[in-house]
């Protein structure tokens, strides 16, 4: 998620990790110039954000997507905000702990790889997101060769770009108050704990992230 053109927002500040990329580089010389596989040590700093959806279920299916937010107001504004909003939306729809047309809301992080801070402007810190497209490093890749799927196979390239994860249904409709609390506060200690830690919690996304 950015705000800002060419920059990447983050609230949350991991530690750099020293990672091996692999990047299609161009190479000139007098006579020729060619695209070759290139490794490079970089230290990557993760920086985190949220989103967060509602939507409607019916007998376990999901027919409609309602609001999707983005943490514009902080982190896990987005969470919060749908947390507060849904409760009385679904008093207006009638919608009760029992009825078979359920009202959730899902929140999820997102990791941004960067290569380090660049500024704050309202109280937002922005970081520097890697200048062109790489991949984590692969014993298939023949470095210094021509870029092509011969010399790095399709297959063995993973990108290296924001991830989606530990998405959690932080409120539903079918939940007593105090459940819902308890979940959203699962979900707010995950979201800020000290260790980046990318959880595959099996709750799908809306949208499909």
């Amino acid at each position: 998620m950015t705000h800002i053109e060419g920059l990447t927002l983050g609230y949350r500040e991991f530690a750099p990790e020293p990672t091996a990329v692999l990047y299609a580089d161009e190479q000139k010389t007098l006579t020729k110039k060619s695209t070759v596989i290139v490794r490079e040590y970089v230290d990557i700093v993760w920086v985190r954000t949220s989103m967060a959806a509602s939507y409607l279920s019916f007998k376990g299916k999901v027919v409609k997507t309602l609001d999707s937010f983005n943490d514009f107001y902080g982190f896990l504004s987005s969470a919060r905000t749908l947390f507060e909003e849904v409760p009385p939306q679904a008093a207006r729809w009638q919608i009760e702990r029992d009825s078979e047309l359920e009202l959730h809301v899902v929140g999820w992080l997102e990791d941004a790889p960067t290569v380090g801070y660049e500024r704050t402007e309202y109280r937002r810190r922005y970081y520097k997101p890697l200048a062109k497209q790489v991949w984590l490093d692969s014993p298939d890749a023949k470095v210094g060769e021509t870029f092509n799927f011969d010399n790095f196979p399709f297959d063995s390239r993973k990108g290296l770009g924001v991830i989606a994860h530990t998405a959690t249904v932080i409120w539903k409709s079918t939940r007593s108050v105090e459940e819902n609390l308890a979940a959203f506060a699962a979900y707010e200690a995950m979201a800020k704990a000290e260790e980046r830690a990318v959880v595959d919690t099996g709750v799908c996304i809306p949208g499909g992230r």
